[in-house]
């Protein structure tokens, strides 16, 4: 049996990040904690139970999602420190005289396979946090100790958050005569059951901020992001599309100087050594969450949410002050029609990729839609031709995943831009009204939770859809509330063009994601919801 220990809540400064989580919930790789455990522990075959608070209310797509991978919940009383959570834990699933693995919930050590028990996992660390530290005695045997040791190259051996005992039973009887104490139980089982130890060739702590936003970069490079690199310092991107890299640079380097401010420091394009390399750009790598991982896996309240999505309509106000700069460049005016034919051609494109019928009526949620060529053809009045005030500056892609919130200086940060105008030239101006869709492609189109995975689609014959978010809840309702009283750009995203245009882009991303067609009939499903909202 493995034990994954995420009885207890994360600490303040995480609650006011991302709300009140235990640590295995934490958002990493557009996945919780837990779910790269689980996948790295794959290996032992054996059973998981994890360990979360009494009164933690546990979301429904998790519920779902840790019984397909075979997980049992177990509830612990939260006001018990981890030595008595371990006891409760054993005692409470019956292991006795059994094997137990222990891995703590804010911990990765990629990946685990030793089969090995009375074994624990180490790693080396400069950090002043209070891990237990490992040190040797006369004798060679390990003795595990409660306190930090000052080491001359400043770095310790301590604890990495993995262990694994033959005796399940002895164990808790250990940590019971030490008054619960975790450390000093494992000591005391150590003098019967010498322990073998071994050092993770990677260890990733996610349980405090700064370890988690370290452990967050490593871990993103570990799992071969192969466009991204990351170091302490800058973080470089690159891609087999040269003409995308070439797009972004240029977006970053004709920056106005008073949107500077809410990107990250551009550090320019790397220059190739060999003609077959692909084309790269850095940019200062800053330690935030993105929206789209505060959305779908936090717990913020609706207040915090008012203050980030104010921080978002001051960007794409500031963004739309510069129309005069983009009339004066020579930026085309872009006409309804200019977005119904580029949602047609994809819609075309998909069809001829997948054979869906996007001429057949729909059933969603047990409502009649029309066709997907039937809706745009429905939608396309409600969108005007651009005027000379809707020209500014276009990021292109604003959307939660591109958007980074610093709680600490109260900004927010955007990255991976477009760069390229409609018609698909480089360059910075745009319709900004496209900005203010993509912005509430999010909010009120729930992208970000498709693209996550948090969402629940039967589809019952070909053209009949039940799509549903268990995640949905009268906190995200509030949310977008609040997005729908924002006015950005002289209009509110409940402007009919706005809604339409929002609609439009599930329609025409459909053939950009030929990969997943899970993903695609979901798409489908979140467009007609929207268009049933809208007409209602």
């Amino acid at each position: 049996m493995i034990v994954l220990t995420s009885g207890a809540y994360l600490n303040f400064e995480f609650e006011s990040l991302l709300g009140k989580l235990p640590p295995a919930f934490l958002p990493v790789g557009n996945k919780r904690l837990w779910e790269w455990q689980v996948k790295d522990l794959k290996d032992l075959h054996e059973d998981i139970a994890l360990t979360i608070p009494m009164g933690f209310d546990l979301p429904a797509i998790d519920e779902e999602l840790l019984a397909e991978h075979g997980l049992t919940v177990l509830r612990v009383p939260e006001n018990l420190n981890l030595g008595q959570s371990v006891v409760y834990a054993i005692t409470a699933l019956k292991i006795n005289k059994e094997p137990v693995r222990i891995l703590h919930g804010d911990t990765l050590c990629l990946p685990i396979s030793s089969s090995d028990t009375d074994f624990v996992l180490t790693g080396r660390s400069s950090t002043h946090y209070a891990w237990a530290e490992l040190e040797s005695d006369e004798e060679h045997t390990f003795h595990l100790a409660d306190e930090r040791s000052d080491d001359p190259d400043g770095a310790r051996e301590v604890l990495a958050g993995y262990f694994s005992f033959a005796d399940a039973a002895e164990l808790a009887r250990c940590i019971a005569l030490e008054n619960f104490d975790f450390v000093k139980g494992l000591n005391l089982y150590s003098q019967a059951n010498p322990l073998i130890t071994a050092r993770a060739d990677t260890w990733l702590d996610f349980g405090h901020v700064i370890t988690y936003f370290q452990s967050k970069a490593q871990h993103t490079t570990e799992r071969a992001f192969n466009q991204l690199s990351i170091t302490e310092r800058w973080i470089e991107k690159s891609s087999s599309d040269s003409d995308k890299i070439t797009a972004e640079a240029v977006w970053f380097e004709a920056l106005p100087m008073e949107i500077r401010p809410y990107t990250p420091q551009y550090f320019g394009r790397v220059l190739s050594q060999e003609p077959s390399e692909r084309p790269r750009y850095r940019l200062e790598y800053l330690y935030n969450n993105t929206l789209s991982e505060i959305a779908v896996f936090g717990r913020l309240p609706v207040l915090s949410w008012q203050v980030i999505l104010r921080r978002c309509a001051v960007f794409l106000n500031e963004a739309r002050a510069f129309s005069q700069t983009a009339l004066s460049d020579g930026a085309p005016l872009i006409s309804s029609d200019d977005y119904t034919r580029k949602t047609l051609g994809r819609l075309n494109e998909f069809a001829a990729a997948s054979g869906f019928d996007i001429d057949a009526p729909m059933v969603v949620n047990d409502q009649a839609v029309p066709s997907l060529l039937k809706m745009v053809e429905e939608l396309a009045p409600c969108i005007e031709d651009a005027k000379p005030s809707d020209l500014g500056l276009l990021h292109g892609d604003f959307c939660f995943s591109n958007i980074l919130y610093d709680f600490r200086s109260d900004q927010i940060r955007v990255i991976d831009p477009r760069g390229r105008d409609f018609q698909g030239e480089i360059g910075i101006w745009g319709d900004t009204r496209y900005d203010l869709a993509k912005l509430a492609h999010s909010v009120v189109g729930l992208y970000d939770f498709i693209i996550a995975g948090r969402y629940r689609l039967d589809r019952h014959d070909t053209m009949c859809f039940d799509l549903r978010y268990p995640e949905h809840d009268r906190t995200w309702d509030g949310v977008q509330n609040t997005f729908n009283q924002l006015v950005i750009g002289g209009r509110r995203s409940d402007d009919p063009g706005i809604q339409a245009m929002t609609i439009q882009l599930f329609l025409s991303m459909l053939p950009l994601h030929y990969d997943r067609p899970d993903r695609q009939q979901a798409f489908i499903a979140n467009a007609a919801r929207m268009f049933i909202e809208f007409e209602g």
